[in-house]
Parts: structure tokens; C-alpha cells; sequence
């Protein structure tokens, strides 16, 4: 299983925009660096490489994309 590495701030974005009904079982395990190991299936990897920017760590994009999507959902 793929893992990502993101931020404790990333990793609450995550988690408060779970959609309802939808069961966040976070797995994620905590680097001796204070990033997070997180296991992704291979669907969400294939979507961060495909908008993964140059130069952009797994926290940039996941943290990006995440931004994005609250910014597009209507109130």
C-alpha cells in the first residue's frame, strides 16, 4: 500500500473534510521528523502524482488539493 507523508495541519484538514456519512479510520503512524505515515490506496496515489506540481513534497499537493476542494463546496 502506497503511503504519503503529511503535516499534523494536513492531516486535521483531512479529517474535518471527511464528507458525512463517510468513516475516517486514520491508520496514519508519526515520523520521528513529526510528519505522518499515511496509507493511501492506489487510486488516491495515482492522484497525487498526476497533480503533483515539480518540486512539490506529498504535503504540498494533498494540502492543495484539500484547499481546493473547500474552496468548491457550496455552504
Amino acid at each position: 500500500m502506497p503511503m504519503i507523508k503529511v503535516s499534523d495541519h494536513t492531516l486535521q484538514l483531512i479529517r474535518e473534510q471527511a464528507r458525512e456519512g463517510f468513516s475516517f479510520v486514520c491508520t496514519a503512524t508519526r515520523r520521528a521528523d513529526g510528519l505522518w505515515n499515511v496509507p493511501v490506496d492506489d487510486a488516491v496515489a495515482m492522484k497525487i502524482a498526476i497533480e503533483r506540481l515539480p518540486t512539490e513534497t506529498d504535503e504540498d499537493v494533498v494540502s492543495r488539493l484539500v484547499r481546493a476542494a473547500i474552496g468548491r463546496r457550496p455552504n
